[in-house]
């Protein structure tokens, strides 16, 4: 670890973690689109931004959860369909879908998927800000066709990270997990010599 001192924004990201439990408070929607007008700014490759969002709140969560059961067996919503009732609609008053496109060729879907990653970054560290908690989800069932054509995704379209957000009690935030020292994953050139010789 580095021994100089992390400015406002680097302990912001050091400091920062994943909830995963909410405690139902509802979040003022102008606040939601305030932090994603700011996360917007994330850098991008293409001529315009390759994201596009789709925000399920109050009654809407339904529709989210009802889209959920259909990619699970009747058994599964028997036994735990309460429980995801109330974490998906009482608990958790933010559910956020990253949409890009699928991209005319890899490079153009790497391109996207590396700007909306960058996005969901920088809302996490200003939904933080906000004491508001955030976790990023790439489950299985977000690629389900049937899924996908419930909430309104396209079938050129691919979610990069769906958010779940909301206000928390301190019990909720997790401990640190450690890093590996930065130096024990870099290989550092400084010379001209080729590398393949």
């Amino acid at each position: 670890m580095t021994s100089i001192p992390a400015s406002a924004l680097g302990q912001a990201i050091i400091g920062r973690r994943t909830v995963r439990q909410f405690d139902g408070r509802p979040v003022p929607i102008e606040r939601i689109l305030m932090m994603m007008e700011q996360a917007a700014w994330a850098p991008f490759h293409s001529a315009e931004e390759p994201w596009r969002f789709l925000l399920f709140t109050d009654d809407a969560k339904e529709l989210l959860l009802r889209a959920f059961f259909s990619t699970k067996t009747p058994e599964f919503i028997d036994k735990y369909g309460a429980n995801l009732h109330r974490m998906f609609v009482t608990d958790t008053p933010i559910h956020l879908m990253v949409v890009i496109p699928r991209g005319q060729s890899e490079m153009h879907w790497m391109e996207a998927h590396g700007a909306a990653s960058a996005f969901i970054q920088n809302f996490q560290l200003l939904a933080w800000e906000q004491g508001i908690g955030v976790v990023w989800k790439t489950s299985a069932f977000l690629y389900e066709p049937d899924f996908c054509r419930r909430i309104g995704v396209q079938d050129d379209e691919y979610i990069v990270g769906y958010l779940q957000a909301g206000y928390y009690e301190a019990k909720a935030v997790p401990k640190a997990k450690a890093r590996t020292a930065i130096k024990d994953r870099l290989t550092h050139h400084y010379t001209a010599e080729r590398l393949d010789s």
